[in-house]
């Protein structure tokens, strides 16, 4: 998942939620998980994944996030186990979540992301394309806003 400070993180969610709702926006998420900043991350993308097959992707995302300061440096086996108590708060099918984050399927899915992100060269989260043009300015949501009009008067 993004690692991105907690307060950076809030408004990035704030300013997808908002363009979003503005109808001329599809966020088309990928996961590059840095593991050198967040031991854990690779895991969340995958518990992400598994919630996104129950439909769940941004609620679990949104609250990955939240909870992040809680998780964050805990054993792989403790932050699953707190993976799965945001599966249980969101009301998802908990051992089916439970199969499908530990599946090779869903590994495939967040390693190609992965290596996608690599041969992109990208260097870290959140990294935001609109019209295919990679934004390098700030992303509040009038910055976004300002970004997803000039790309649909081009």
């Amino acid at each position: 998942m993004p690692s991105v400070p907690v307060e950076q993180a809030s408004r990035h969610v704030r300013a997808r939620a908002r363009l979003a709702d503005k109808g001329s926006v599809t966020v088309e998420y990928r996961y590059f998980p840095r593991v050198s900043i967040h031991a854990n991350a690779t895991a969340a993308a995958q518990a992400a994944q598994a919630a996104d097959l129950q439909g769940q992707f941004w609620p679990f995302h949104d609250a990955l996030f939240a909870r992040q300061a809680s998780w964050a440096d805990l054993s792989a086996a403790e932050a699953f186990r707190a993976f799965g108590s945001i599966a249980r708060d969101l009301g998802l099918d908990v051992a089916r979540w439970q199969v499908d984050a530990a599946s090779s399927a869903v590994a495939r899915v967040v390693a190609a992301d992965r290596l996608e992100a690599e041969r992109m060269q990208l260097s870290g989260t959140p990294t935001i394309f609109i019209d295919g043009v990679r934004h390098h300015g700030p992303f509040t949501y009038g910055a976004l806003l300002d970004a997803v009009r000039a790309a649909e008067e081009r």
